[in-house]
């Protein structure tokens, strides 16, 4: 096994109030559903209605499902929760419902298509240039979320036309783009840095194509084990690829897009197509994610398969005394860390029918 883990009975007492846990589920959260705006859920299945292909295989049925949950509803009663998803719920309410927020964390579903990025943290030290009050600083969630509004209108109007073939230098042009219009194009002055990683299935070729920049990922699960993988992209354990808009005196990290890991990976029925934010990467193992889904696929939906991923993750990011994939790293690269990580989480999940 990965993990080092605490007993049952001091996991529940470090838990706190509120919290009911077996090994692969939270089965009650009151914390996170204090607030809708930082829980995330939504529910999509997609049909291919176009002729056959070349390899005479039946089109693929898809169902996608998304939730996500702020590291401030872990915060009960602070200030700090309270204002984080207010607000979340703004940006939310400016972007549309194709874009969810989660925290830091911004979320697309279309009928093809599914994404996240995670705005990084570190702008809210720097305050907005040109914009009244002066002491306004940056809101990651802005920049993270109008990334998502942009990639996903993309996808969604590409895949308006079904006849059409999509690969994964396709999806890197679709972020390119997306990039290019938020630092050259977008009138309001906001800026930010954020993750990004996104998947489009193509029902008809049976090919997943995806890009990633970042620590965010995805994965293909294939009989509860990865079939295939984004690749993890890190300047440091703390500090991972990340485009950003930025004012031009500002030195901070400002990654290329066309860097991003590109892959096109033929997918099956049965597959489950996992898209995430850090906060799950960091606190649950691959193997434990592969557990998840095989004690529940057969009687989830994509969106309870999301929920059960993020409720696993919730009560190992507080745990002090475990190995997590997030300690681990970084004890690799010479840093004493153990138990989990406290973060945003936002999972999108694909069922492959």
């Amino acid at each position: 096994s990965h993990r080092s883990r605490a007993s049952p009975q001091s996991l529940v007492a470090m838990a706190g109030p509120g919290w009911s846990l077996t090994m692969h589920s939270v089965r009650h959260y009151a914390r996170c559903l204090r607030s809708s705006s930082a829980l995330i859920t939504s529910r999509t299945t997609s049909t291919a209605s176009r002729a056959l292909d070349a390899t005479d295989q039946p089109p693929l049925i898809i169902e996608f499902g998304r939730y996500g949950c702020s590291k401030a509803s872990l915060q009960v009663g602070r200030g700090a929760n309270r204002s984080a998803d207010d607000k979340a719920g703004v940006i939310m309410e400016a972007m549309g419902p194709l874009v969810s927020v989660a925290g830091e964390d911004a979320a697309f579903v279309t009928a093809t298509a599914m994404g996240v990025a995670d705005g990084v943290g570190g702008w809210k030290k720097h305050k907005v240039r040109g914009v009244k009050p002066i002491s306004r600083r940056v809101n990651p969630a802005e920049f993270a979320a109008r990334l998502m509004l942009e990639c996903g209108e993309r996808l969604a109007t590409e895949h308006a036309d079904l006849d059409l073939s999509y690969n994964a230098a396709d999806c890197n042009t679709i972020l390119t783009e997306s990039h290019k219009e938020i630092v050259e194009n977008t009138g309001k002055k906001f800026y930010g840095g954020a993750t990004v990683c996104f998947t489009s299935i193509d029902p008809t070729r049976h090919v997943l194509s995806g890009v990633n920049l970042g620590d965010s990922g995805w994965r293909v699960f294939r009989d509860g084990e990865v079939f295939a993988a984004s690749e993890d992209q890190r300047h440091s354990v703390f500090t991972p690829w990340q485009l950003c808009k930025k004012w031009d005196d500002l030195n901070v990290i400002d990654d290329d897009p066309d860097d991003a890991d590109a892959q096109d990976v033929d997918v099956q029925v049965g597959d489950v197509v996992i898209v995430a934010t850090d906060g799950l990467y960091d606190n649950l193992y691959d193997s434990e994610i592969g557990e998840v889904l095989t004690e529940n696929i057969a009687s989830f939906s994509a969106s309870e398969l999301a929920a059960e991923l993020v409720k696993t993750a919730l009560p190992l990011m507080q745990q002090k005394d475990i190995s997590s994939p997030f300690s681990s790293r970084a004890t690799d690269e010479g840093f004493f860390v153990m138990g989990g990580k406290i973060d945003d989480i936002t999972v999108c999940v694909a069922k492959i029918m």
